[in-house]
């Protein structure tokens, strides 16, 4: 603690204290967690299963930058000190101030933030990473339209029992965002699933739930998940903007058992390919998703009115649209310019599961020499 000064302390979490420092040689702001631990062995796990976490690099990420162990010897307690980013703003800010106005949520900003966050958490869980403590306060806002989640956590850290139930006792707030399995200290990343849904839950109903409401909400879907449809049915008598889309993805990422749940690449397909769900972050990284075997075949094989019909029947696959104008510019003046045959019926291409044969539809040419070079859209 030598190279920081206290500026505040902060509420405590879930874990432990958190302190606002400054470091003395930059005097840059920092905040620091304070984890109590049983005893040498206890911190000396954690801080081992934590030290993947300073390897990561995420734009949407905030990872610690130090971590140490300390002896505070007027309580005689050891603790785990985390060092992370300081942020003012935070996800649970803009819910706080959203609810106190009883206004919707701007659609454009949460599709946006949403993003970001499963930009963020596929990333995690294609590492076999887990944050284990993902809600709203754990969702920093770097700015008005970049977020960072905060605040990872270990196992070693959140099965402490007795902590827990201290914790449970002092803000029973702190819990409602766990997965039920998680309150019996078994974590995996559906449990991240979980969590991520309780937090588009209380986004989307901030309008019309107050911070009470929404708690014993999410503490009453662990036992009574058919609580859920009343409040899909309010947000569509109150016009909340996609909530068809939300009444299709919140009840399969709060299903009990943790099995049912779906996956973060699941959430990504419902939202942001099959839906109207717009942002930057996710675009780009949906853009370096691979192609299905089948439309590769018929870039490679097909003539332009079948390339085009790809281009056409998935205009909203930014990876296939980019592979489509690659062939495109690579075909010679005699493949553009000849007379090609006539576009094969979408039903007689080859289809997997994820891309049924009714979400195509048939491309209409002229027949006429086609001369293409290159093909731009807005």
């Amino acid at each position: 603690m030598e190279k920081y000064k206290i500026v505040e302390e902060l509420n405590p979490g879930a874990l432990g204290l958190n302190l606002v420092v400054k470091e003395k040689a930059t005097k840059v702001k920092r905040v620091i967690k304070q984890v109590e631990c049983i005893d040498d062995h206890h911190a000396n796990e954690a801080l081992e299963e934590l030290m993947p976490v300073l390897k990561l690099r995420h734009t949407n990420i905030s990872v610690y930058r130090d971590m140490f162990i300390t002896w505070n010897s007027q309580i005689s307690s050891l603790f785990l000190c985390l060092v992370m980013d300081y942020s003012r703003g935070s996800l649970q800010r803009v819910i706080d101030k959203n609810r106190e106005k009883r206004m919707v949520m701007d659609s454009e900003w949460l599709q946006n933030m949403l993003g970001q966050v499963l930009d963020a958490l596929e990333y995690l869980h294609q590492l076999d990473l887990i944050h284990r403590n993902l809600k709203p306060s754990n969702i920093a806002l770097v700015s008005s339209n970049h977020c960072k989640l905060q605040d990872l956590s270990c196992n070693a850290l959140m099965t402490h029992k007795a902590k827990w139930n201290v914790r449970a006792e002092e803000d029973p707030f702190q819990k409602s965002w766990m997965a039920p399995e998680a309150l019996n200290f078994s974590f995996s990343q559906k449990a991240d699933i979980w969590s991520l849904g309780c937090i588009i839950l209380d986004m989307v109903s901030c309008s019309f739930l107050d911070a009470t409401e929404a708690m014993l909400l999410r503490k009453s879907l662990r036992s009574l998940p058919g609580g859920l449809s009343g409040v899909l049915r309010t947000m569509e008598e109150k016009q909340v903007p996609n909530v068809k889309t939300f009444a299709s993805l919140l009840p399969q990422m709060l299903q009990v058992n943790p099995e049912e749940r779906i996956t973060v690449r699941d959430i990504i397909q419902l939202t942001f390919i099959r839906s109207d769900f717009r942002s930057q972050s996710l675009s780009l990284r949906l853009q370096r998703r691979e192609v299905p075997a089948f439309i590769s075949h018929i870039l490679l094989e097909g003539h332009v009115p079948s390339i085009l019909g790809v281009m056409h029947n998935f205009s909203s696959r930014p990876e296939v649209q980019l592979k489509t104008m690659n062939r495109l510019l690579k075909m010679s003046d005699d493949q553009l310019g000849s007379h090609p045959s006539p576009a094969p019926h979408p039903q007689a291409w080859p289809l997997t599961p994820s891309s049924p044969a009714k979400s195509l539809t048939p491309l209409r040419l002229v027949s006429s020499p086609i001369n293409v070079r290159v093909f731009f859209f807005f």
